[in-house]
């Protein structure tokens, strides 16, 4: 399936950003083109091209925040792109989401660190860590509450 963008319709998409604050795009941005004269190039072009990557999914991660649509609508969206490499970089960049992946989770939330640190291992961590009466207690009592369903 080709992929065309009509320059016309891109133009005439409405963008409803007044009165929002965009200094967060606009500073990604600004990372993302002195990436090359960062010290990455002196050490290793694939953490290069990484950190390259991974400021262009946050600046449209932020855009995509600013629209606000539904999670199901935005990852559809995205999932669109997905297979087709992205033109004008010159590194790998053919989708935003893991193959497979099928959650439907905002992108800034996926790619926040809050995000990354929710696995099994941080959440048990965490239990251990907070394991009081009460918090047993509630467990035990939501366990009862979600069996009774």
């Amino acid at each position: 399936m080709a992929q065309d963008n009509n320059e016309g319709i891109l133009k005439n998409m409405p963008v409803h950003f007044e009165g929002k604050d965009l200094s967060k795009i606009d500073s990604l941005a600004q990372e993302y083109f002195t990436l090359d004269s960062s010290e990455y190039v002196l050490r290793d072009i694939k953490s290069l091209n990484e950190k390259k990557r991974q400021c262009l999914v946050a600046i449209d991660a932020e855009i995509l925040r600013l629209y606000n649509l539904p999670p199901r609508l935005e990852k559809m969206l995205l999932d669109f792109f997905a297979g087709y490499p992205r033109k004008g970089v010159d590194f790998k960049f053919d989708r935003y989401y893991p193959e497979g992946f099928d959650s439907y989770i905002p992108l800034h939330i996926f790619i926040s660190e809050k995000f990354k640190n929710s696995t099994v291992e941080n959440t048990m961590k965490w239990v251990e860590g907070n394991r009081t009466p009460v918090v047993i207690e509630a467990l035990k009592k939501a366990t009862e509450d979600f069996k009774g369903e």
